[in-house]
């Protein structure tokens, strides 16, 4: 149930992109990656949005499926959608997953998500995350600005207002604690002071950013 409405942002939409542009909502892996004719073939996997791939479990009595990961060729990742696990995948290989049943699998490798009501944004927000090495640190700006290039830089460009503060980061795919961090908002420093980091198998959270 968690997993249902943690998704319905996404769900609207795919719904409303398929209303307005005629796009799909559940998409065959080909489709979303034509470049791989491999994927053609695939019929026991499929794409929900261009970021979600479900694996169902089209066998009785089985505890694991097999499924592909595609655009792994291309530099794409994919991570686990309960833990933010990275999968270690081949590119073009079967992968043998668990499926018990009370679990579905779900992966993803990016999401844009929508605010669920508006039909059409007066104002929006594009944030752009980036990962590379040296220092964590994060800048924002509602006009757009290009950000150092450090371990996390974010860009933020647009004109809406949201009235919740930023409360938690979690970057899937880290490799360890950042050395250190730095905070900006508009171009000016913030205090750091609340901000909590933690690390655990390959995710990074963070926490505190809604604080005074």
């Amino acid at each position: 149930m968690n997993v249902r409405y943690a998704l319905l942002p996404y769900m609207y939409t795919l719904f409303y992109h398929a209303h307005t542009a005629g796009e799909t909502v559940m998409r065959a892996l080909a489709w979303e990656f034509p470049n791989d004719p491999q994927l053609r073939g695939v019929d026991n996997q499929f794409m929900l949005g261009p970021a979600l791939l479900i694996t169902p479990v089209l066998e009785p009595l089985v505890m694991t499926v097999r499924g592909v990961f595609p655009g792994v060729a291309d530099g794409v990742l994919w991570y686990d959608h309960y833990t933010l696990a990275r999968m270690d995948a081949q590119a073009g290989v079967d992968t043998t997953l668990d499926a018990p049943l009370e679990h579905f699998d779900v992966h993803l490798k990016d999401l844009y998500l929508d605010d669920g009501e508006s039909l059409i944004q007066a104002a929006t927000n594009f944030v752009q995350l980036s990962y590379a090495s040296g220092v964590l640190n994060t800048r924002t700006a509602r006009t757009g600005s290009t950000g150092t290039t450090v371990t996390l830089s974010a860009t933020m460009k647009g004109e809406y207002r949201d009235g919740n503060a930023l409360s938690n980061i979690i970057v899937a795919g880290a490799v360890g604690l950042p050395r250190g961090m730095s905070f900006h908002l508009d171009g000016n420093e913030c205090s750091i002071a609340e901000i909590v980091m933690g690390y655990s198998n390959g995710v990074l959270h963070l926490s505190g950013f809604g604080g005074p």
